[in-house]
This record gives C-alpha cells, sequence and structure tokens, in this order.
C-alpha cells in the first residue's frame, strides 16, 4: 500500500523507522520541511496543501502529536479526499474478538493487544 506520512517531527521518524518495510512510503507532508533536516525520509516532501492526486495515494497516516493540530489536520485532509488506513505491524499480536476500530488507528511493533 502506498503511504503518505502527514508530519516530519518524532512521530513521523518512529512510522518510518516500524513500517518501512510494512508499506511503501510514497512521501511526507508538512508545513515544516525544516524538521526533515538531518533525516533521511523515503520518497518526496510535499507541503502542508497536498492532495491524493499530487501524492498518487488516497491513503495517509498522521505523525502529529498535539490532537488538537491533528483533529485540523485530519479534518482538512478528510475534505479533499484522504482516506486513513488502519495498520498493525506484523510482529504485533491483535486478538481475533478486539472492537474493530474506526479508521487511522497504527498498532507499533510488538504490541499485544486484547478485549478490553
Amino acid at each position: 500500500m502506498d503511504v503518505l506520512v502527514v508530519g516530519t517531527a518524532g512521530l513521523a521518524k518512529e512510522f518510518t523507522r516500524f513500517f518501512s518495510a510494512e508499506v511503501n512510503i510514497i512521501g511526507f507532508s508538512s508545513n515544516n520541511k525544516s524538521e526533515i533536516d538531518g533525516f533521511e525520509f523515503p520518497g518526496a516532501f510535499f507541503g502542508d496543501e497536498v492532495t491524493p492526486e499530487l501524492a498518487d495515494t488516497k491513503h495517509c497516516i498522521i505523525a502529529i502529536g498535539n490532537p488538537i493540530v491533528k483533529k485540523r489536520v485530519s479534518q482538512r485532509l478528510k475534505n479533499v479526499g484522504f482516506v486513513f488506513p488502519n495498520l498493525v505491524h506484523s510482529s504485533s499480536a491483535l486478538s481475533s474478538n478486539v472492537p474493530s476500530a474506526s479508521e487511522g488507528i497504527v498498532i507499533s511493533p510488538n504490541c499485544v493487544v486484547g478485549p478490553a
């Protein structure tokens, strides 16, 4: 799956390390290009006005820690046509009776998720 990573700071770097073998990261989107200095990231850099057509994928992961900013950014991205896939790292275990989540859930490596 081709994925655009939205954000370029710590969570984006973490996602890249964890999932670069699991998905095809086509690039990053941010309003702060200086955050990627010193970090070798795969793919292209897109500004914050990226669209699915420009990125050539509809799938994106939001790697932003601030919940207020994340909510604002996710709404804008939805409005232009992006979707947020759920990703579970191959080293993680997810119980079959865990309720399905809506969208954009990322389970990092070596996590065990059971029913509530």
